[in-house]
């Protein structure tokens, strides 16, 4: 007898189609890495995330412990189902939709690292900069997507440099993945387990916000709107970045090796940061090893490229357009191409001739024939020759015919017209013009000081017994008292008379002049200060 012959038997339900779900559900955060919440969802459930990984999503994490970054598509079918979470929302926590490159989110991308020390074994934990100010304001603490690029150096909302180090034990902070077997807490520093939070930091300049803005856009899209240079699909953008920096870090061959190199990587550090407004203080508390330090070079060479680019070269004593390309074996053709003509635009010397110094020749105050006048007037050859030249070029002779008529070769005067200084950015005067103003400017003010002390020269004046040397300008005669000093009378000072030079570069010495006999009475002394054309250096 059957049991259905006993009971009244009902068709059991079909199975359904949904599948079980997770007892909990942990919402993601706007800008959430899909590692982040990974760690979160298996800490709720006090799990280790490799377990979480392998029973709900069918992902081993030992094997490929960066499977968070692109996952595939049946593993976000999978998470999609267990967790609640749409797959729209999940790929947006991951680098799926992101223009890809060789090495493109390696960490430290944009340090010195990268060039000056071995690549770090895949096994290892890579290293992690956060902003301590969004980890400590955010309501569920977590980590951001844009601090897993690798290349990242400021914290767009805060506008502070992020920070690599722990705030209790200055530890390395790195990223510890999601292979444990135990709950892992991802902001806790894995040496003191102190939390990554904070409430300062380093101040970002704005042209590494904008630069990097630029750049986060450019791998979203694919393509880099690049500050001084253009749109550049993102494979370029990212070797471009690659041949600056290797200028500035690469290590040299072991014949080119120069202990120099640190020397002149700070004038060029010192040079940013005085066109980019910084105090001294400021540049040199920059991190110029880190990546933020390379975002600065970067966003400082790419804001005028075919002036500053010559001008890092020349700086660092690095090699030329092809020497710099000539290393990076792993680019193709089409790559190196444009980089060629990005680079030879900055790279390309300045025209020579009259185009480059026609224009503040024309603007010179002086006529041709009052820089003939000059040079009849003038005493050294070499003078003569450039007034003459100048004279010349100033009427529209060539370069070649004036080299002729002064008897020099056209380099020499190709070098006297681009020798020539430029104050404030102005166009300036010549070499020869600019020297002459200089030292009227000391003769000047040595005078000027003399008047405005009135019991005598100040003391920085005197030199030996009672003389002082003085810069003396041409044609000029002044006369200032000094005081009198106690002590014995002397009977005469010494004339210099004939020994004196009549050149304006020479020191003229003017000894102490002679006390009064009587005793009562204080006199002055006087120091003379003669120009090139006195004869007589003796006291009154």
């Amino acid at each position: 007898m059957l049991r259905s012959d006993m009971f009244e038997v009902v068709p059991a339900p079909a199975p359904s189609g949904g599948r079980a779900r997770l007892p909990r559900h942990v919402a993601p955060v706007e800008g959430e890495a899909l590692i982040s919440w990974v760690a979160k969802l298996s800490a709720d459930f006090d799990m280790g995330p490799r377990l979480l990984c392998r029973d709900a999503f069918g992902v081993d994490a030992r094997r490929d412990p960066q499977w968070w970054r692109c996952p595939e598509a049946d593993v976000l079918e999978r998470m999609e189902s267990w967790t609640g979470v749409s797959r729209l929302r999940l790929i947006d926590m991951t680098l799926s939709d992101w223009a890809a490159t060789m090495d493109d989110e390696e960490a430290d991308r944009f340090s010195a690292s990268r060039w000056r020390r071995p690549k770090a074994s895949p096994t290892r934990p890579r290293r992690l900069d956060i902003c301590p100010l969004c980890v400590a304001e955010a309501p569920r603490p977590h980590l951001q997507l844009i601090w897993m690029l690798g290349w990242t150096g400021a914290c767009p909302r805060h506008g502070v440099v992020l920070s690599g180090t722990c705030p209790s034990c200055r530890h390395v902070l790195r990223l510890r993945g999601l292979k444990d077997a135990g709950p892992v807490d991802l902001l806790a520093c894995g040496r003191c387990a102190a939390r990554l939070n904070g409430t300062g930091g380093f101040v970002a300049h704005p042209a590494v916000l904008d630069l990097q803005a630029a750049l986060i856009a450019g791998k979203r899209s694919g393509t880099t709107i690049v500050p001084g240079v253009g749109a550049l699909d993102w494979p370029t953008t990212m070797a471009l970045a690659d041949v600056l920096l290797a200028m500035v870090w690469a290590r040299r061959t072991k014949k080119q090796r120069d202990y120099l190199a640190p020397r002149r990587r700070d004038r060029l550090f010192a040079s940013i940061g005085r066109d980019l407004g910084m105090t001294q203080g400021e540049w040199e508390r920059v991190p110029w090893t880190r990546n933020y330090g390379g975002l600065l070079l970067l966003a400082w060479l790419l804001r005028d490229l075919e002036v500053r680019l010559p001008r890092a070269m020349s700086t660092l004593c690095t090699p030329r357009l092809e020497g710099l390309l000539n290393p990076f074996t792993d680019l193709d053709d089409i790559t190196k191409e444009r980089l060629r003509t990005i680079l030879a635009a900055a790279t390309v010397k300045r025209p020579k001739g009259r185009r480059a110094w026609k224009p503040w020749l024309r603007i010179l105050p002086e006529s041709a024939d009052d820089l003939r006048e000059r040079a009849l007037h003038e005493r050294y050859k070499h003078r003569r020759q450039r007034l003459r030249a100048l004279a010349e070029l100033k009427d529209g002779a060539s370069v070649e015919a004036v080299a002729t008529l002064v008897g020099v070769t056209p380099h020499s005067v190709y070098r006297w017209l681009h020798r020539r200084r430029r104050p404030g950015g102005c166009v300036g005067a010549p070499y020869w013009q600019a020297r002459s103003d200089r030292h009227s400017s000391r003769s000047v003010g040595s005078v000027d000081r003399l008047r405005s002390c009135p019991s005598g020269p100040p003391g920085d004046c005197r030199a030996g017994q009672g003389g002082v040397w003085h810069r003396a300008q041409s044609r000029r005669r002044i006369e200032a008292p000094c005081q009198a000093r106690p002590g014995p009378a002397r009977s005469s000072a010494p004339t210099v008379g004939a020994q004196a030079r009549t050149s304006p570069k020479s020191w003229i010495y003017s000894s102490s002049c002679s006390r009064s006999v009587n005793p009562v009475r204080e006199s002055w002394n006087r120091f003379t200060i003669l120009g090139p054309g006195s004869r007589n250096l003796a006291p009154r």
